[in-house]
């Protein structure tokens, strides 16, 4: 979660990986779009991606009483840190949902930390009632 471009490239990884059809399936399909969706904990938002094979790819913010904006830089932020705490708890017994392994290279680690010394640094907390409120 740390840019639109990064889950664009996913997106598109996963329509390239995906199984050809059966001889059960009776026909072709493809994967033509797709939605990222990840909660900011700290702007109390909801930050999409919409990517459109081939090409495009929208990032916005939705709040909670669903108006758009533009996805902003700091939101990015955000919402790594938000996404790597998430990481570390426990999973929810959903099995539509897909949880992706934290990142724990050296280097991501220790943006993490930077990126989350500088949120509490601004004052931002997840119990705060942030922008929404």
């Amino acid at each position: 979660t740390s840019s639109a471009a990064a889950i664009s490239a996913y997106v598109s990884e996963l329509s390239q990986r995906q199984d050809p059809p059966t001889w059960l399936s009776g026909g072709e399909w493809r994967i033509v779009s797709g939605c990222f969706c990840c909660y900011d904990a700290f702007g109390k938002v909801d930050v999409r991606v919409d990517v459109r094979i081939p090409g495009g790819v929208t990032a916005y913010a939705v709040d909670r009483h669903g108006a758009r904006s533009p996805a902003t830089a700091a939101q990015w932020k955000q919402l790594g840190v938000s996404g790597m705490l998430r990481s570390l708890c426990t999973p929810p017994p959903e099995q539509c949902l897909q949880q992706l392994a934290p990142p724990v290279s050296p280097e991501r680690e220790d943006a993490f930390i930077a990126d989350a010394l500088e949120l509490a640094m601004q004052g931002l907390g997840l119990d705060d009632e942030g922008p929404a409120a």
